[in-house]
């Protein structure tokens, strides 16, 4: 099963968390900040990327499972 990281609204912000983890990896007050980090985070672990909308519906994927090495 592949690893999962989602970009979500919390009351604090914008949340990157991991799929499975308790603590988010990062907390931004923008959401773009948010996806960056994101971005980054799946390309690092080779993984999904679920970014959500602010009433946390999913509205985005995007698979770095297979993406090459920057």
């Amino acid at each position: 099963m592949k690893k999962i990281i989602y970009v979500l609204p919390t009351s604090n912000g914008w949340a990157v968390k991991m799929d499975g983890v308790q603590n988010p990896i990062s907390i931004h007050h923008k959401k773009e900040d948010a996806e960056e980090r994101g971005i980054a985070e799946a390309r690092m672990n080779e993984c999904l990327l679920y970014i959500r909308d602010e009433k946390g519906k999913d509205v985005l994927k995007h698979d770095f499972s297979n993406m090459p090495a920057l």
